[in-house]
């Protein structure tokens, strides 16, 4: 089991380096910084033109919308186990499992700063499961993931393809805040793996949605940019991944809005 563990600690390093020195070896030193915006669009649409379409789980074409019942048949795997848990057990084990991360100190990021850990909160009967980053100034402060303008920008992207807040579940890859916003240590994101996997395979949602790259990254196993994560579908467990950007992201980057449409329009028609 340790063994195991040593493994994908090494796969998670050396897939996120890769993907660090791709993107500045395309983009330059400041990929990740947004005001770069028009050059990186130009830069872009010609790296459209030459890509080699992505490695998905499941073979779904391009920007085709696919229902969840499709998908169920193509994989072969039910969305949920065979003896799903009642409410009641539900809320007997997420409440453990709270507890349990509340009083994790695995990483550096339990003695750097943080006032709380930042643990999922939502439906525990839910239609999606929303993957984010890490928990920024807000949502440290507030405990809860995906605050402030971004929770209300959320919320109104949900409620536009009618997905309501009883429908969903919202969970960070990283249960602590990380100082400076910086991109987190290989040995803090292996430390929090299983605090993230515990919730998603104990809601076994109908969808996941990888709100990011970063939550792209952690949860289709592939590195690479978010415009190639969008358009395909994923598969985590024989549950289907989409993913799109974040709420914060499109604060800052308004024009991308009518991109996070069509990929919000992709989730409602797995619930048609």
């Amino acid at each position: 089991m340790q063994e195991d563990l040593w493994k994908e600690y090494y796969s998670l390093v050396h897939t996120a380096r890769s993907y660090v020195e791709s993107e500045k070896k395309s983009r330059g030193d400041y990929a990740f910084i947004p005001g770069c915006k028009e050059k990186l669009k130009e830069i872009e649409q010609q790296e459209k033109k030459n890509s080699i379409e992505p490695v998905v789980l499941s073979s779904q074409p391009k920007n085709i919308a696919t229902k969840a019942s499709e998908f169920a048949r193509e994989s072969s795997i039910s969305f949920l186990p065979k003896e799903a848990l009642s409410m009641e057990q539900r809320i007997v084990e997420m409440e453990s499992l709270r507890q349990k991360a509340s009083q994790c100190t695995k990483c550096a990021l339990s003695k750097q700063g943080r006032t709380q850990v930042v643990f999922g909160s939502g439906s525990l009967m839910p239609k999606i499961v929303i993957v984010s980053d890490f928990p920024g100034f807000e949502e440290d402060k507030l405990g809860m993931p995906i605050a402030g303008e971004a929770r209300q920008l959320l919320d109104k992207m949900l409620a536009s393809i009618k997905i309501s807040s009883q429908d969903i579940y919202i969970c960070h890859c990283l249960q602590c805040r990380v100082p400076g916003n910086y991109t987190p240590q290989a040995s803090e994101i292996l430390a929090c793996r299983p605090w993230l996997l515990a919730q998603i395979n104990l809601l076994r949602p109908h969808l996941i949605l990888a709100a990011g790259p970063f939550a792209a990254h952690k949860i289709t196993g592939v590195a690479q940019a978010m415009w190639r994560y969008r358009g395909n579908t994923y598969s985590y467990e024989g549950i289907p991944v989409v993913c799109t950007y974040h709420p914060k992201y499109l604060l800052q980057n308004p024009d991308d809005k009518r991109n996070a449409w069509q990929d919000l329009l992709r989730i409602q028609s797995f619930f048609q």
